[in-house]
């Protein structure tokens, strides 16, 4: 009876095992601004604690992070947590034409956000960017120093968010991407919503569809051929002008991935009533395509039933 009971105990014990505590979420831990050229005479006076404000601030909102004011070093800190460390690099100077009286004053940032120790081939971000502002010489208040040097710290820090949030993956994120000026962002966003089948990118993509930059478009449409979704199947066919060899191919390819009786009503079109024999010929293999496609689509659904 004594071992029956040990034996009890013992099973109730294993049992009520706590679960593992949960790794706290990434933060910043560390900000620090520094000022290139502070030390030159005639540089500029900055309040370099009000940069480190604006910094911390811009870093917050834009990466969604939480930033600590107090380095991140006690006595509590989870050693699973990964933190991380934000520098900028600032350098500020401006041109001036007294005869025409114009001035344009510059600032150059540099900005990293990388991990403080952490697992090998932990991610890095960096973002350099040149801010110009033009301004009146001898105009009360200018040139605006601080102001400018804010306003480009603010800039420069949240390109650097803004790829951490899409680094998380996040759809919203994604999509405020493909729809921003930021170049590089975009074309990552567009590989990540292609590579990720986002459905909710389908309308900022048909947007980039009309857009003069031809590398753009072909991003964009072999992302929405990626996505597969139809609401694509309509501006895909409005995109490509009848009689343009340049967009048609790769608008016919994408059509034929995505499939649906719109998409094969559009390829049987061009199929027959090109003026160009070539792209009737694309049209067909592209038919043949969707129509494979489309069996096998059938066949998968009919096996998992």
């Amino acid at each position: 009876m004594k071992l029956r009971l040990c034996l009890a105990a013992a099973a109730l014990w294993v049992g009520c095992k706590r679960a593992p505590t949960p790794v706290p979420p990434p933060e910043v831990s560390e900000v620090r601004v520094t000022y290139k050229g502070a030390d030159v005479e005639g540089a500029p006076a900055l309040d370099l604690a009000k940069l480190t404000e604006v910094a911390r601030a811009a870093v917050g909102s834009s990466s969604g992070l939480p930033v600590r004011l107090d380095g991140g070093v006690d006595a509590a800190h989870d050693p699973r947590q990964r933190r991380y460390r934000l520098r900028v690099q600032l350098e500020i100077g401006a041109a001036e034409d007294a005869v025409a009286k114009k001035g344009n004053m510059r600032a150059l940032v540099e900005a990293k956000l990388a991990p403080i120790g952490g697992e090998p081939g932990a991610l890095s971000f960096e973002q350099t960017a040149l801010a110009e502002r033009a301004y009146v010489p001898g105009k009360p208040g200018e040139p605006a120093w601080q102001t400018h040097a804010e306003r480009a710290i603010k800039d420069c820090v949240g390109g650097v968010g803004a790829r951490v949030k899409l680094a998380a993956g996040e759809v919203g994120a994604i999509v405020t991407a493909i729809d921003g000026s930021d170049e590089e962002l975009r074309d990552e966003a567009i590989r990540l919503a292609a590579e990720r089948r986002e459905t909710a990118a389908v309308p900022a993509l048909v947007k980039r569809l009309k857009s003069d930059d031809h590398a753009l478009r072909d991003r964009s449409i072999g992302a929405l051929a990626a996505i597969g979704d139809r609401r694509a199947v309509r501006p895909l066919t409005e995109v490509a002008k009848f009689n343009d060899l340049s967009d048609l191919p790769k608008v016919l390819d994408a059509l034929a991935t995505i499939g649906g009786d719109e998409a094969r009503s559009y390829l049987e079109f061009v199929g027959s009533g090109h003026d160009s024999s070539e792209m009737r010929d694309l049209a067909k293999q592209a038919l043949v395509h969707l129509e494979r496609r489309e069996a096998e689509r059938h066949r998968d659904l009919g096996a998992a039933h």
